[in-house]
């Protein structure tokens, strides 16, 4: 009977010790465009100090951001939130010739990429569940 109690009192704290141990909170939203069409593909990017956080972005626009994978939350602090990868690769072509040479063209002006000061700024507190949408504009 002893050992039955002991066993019900550990599993009990076990189970209220870790679910109470998490510092995560779940981020989702969708990024379109000024006129209302979403950024695909690309992803949304959440950074402090050296850590960046990401979700990909679906086809809708819509993103949910993950520490170890999309969707399982990102720890409480202050970040810059930005937009990536949304570019697709063009071949230079020079005197009408293609080079086998290609460049990058973005999808997003550069004011909501990374490092810009002008990139969003927003504080991650601990807690429900946050959703954050984001108006860009193309380049």
């Amino acid at each position: 009977m002893k050992i039955s109690i002991l066993v019900l009192f550990f599993t009990v704290f076990s189970v209220l010790f870790f679910a109470g141990c998490s510092d995560k909170t779940q981020i989702s939203g969708q990024v379109t465009y000024s006129d209302g069409t979403p950024v695909y593909p690309g992803k949304v990017c959440f950074t402090t100090g050296k850590n960046t956080f990401y979700g990909r972005l679906n086809k809708d626009g819509q993103y949910s951001v993950g520490e170890f994978k999309d969707g399982d939350g990102i720890p409480s602090g202050k970040y810059d939130v930005w937009v990536a990868e949304t570019g697709y690769a063009v071949e230079i072509i020079k005197n009408g010739k293609p080079t086998g040479l290609y460049d990058s063209v973005e999808r997003v002006s550069a004011k909501y990429t990374y490092p810009n000061p002008e990139c969003p700024k927003y504080e991650i507190k601990r807690g429900r569940a946050k959703t954050f949408d984001f108006v860009v504009e193309k380049p």
